[in-house]
């Protein structure tokens, strides 16, 4: 039966993963979904900012009487 090694950084390097494999365990290589989710929300963010950057400066510079919805 082999054995899956979860340890972090034990497959890290080739002799890392040949001793591993050499006692009959399976190296599995995981990619951490933390950094593709922030590598596709720095992405959003950045598409985002450059997209809506000149309307938010526009209404921040609109005078605050004309954000009343009930004019006086």
């Amino acid at each position: 039966m082999k054995v899956v090694q979860w340890v972090l950084y034990t497959c890290n390097t080739k002799a890392l993963a040949d001793q591993c494999s050499a006692g009959g365990d399976v190296c599995e290589v995981a990619i951490d979904g933390y950094y593709i989710s922030v590598a596709v929300c720095s992405v959003i963010g950045l598409i985002w900012y450059k997209l809506l950057f000149n309307k938010i400066k526009y209404l921040q510079k609109i005078p605050r009487k004309d954000w009343s919805v009930i004019k006086k």
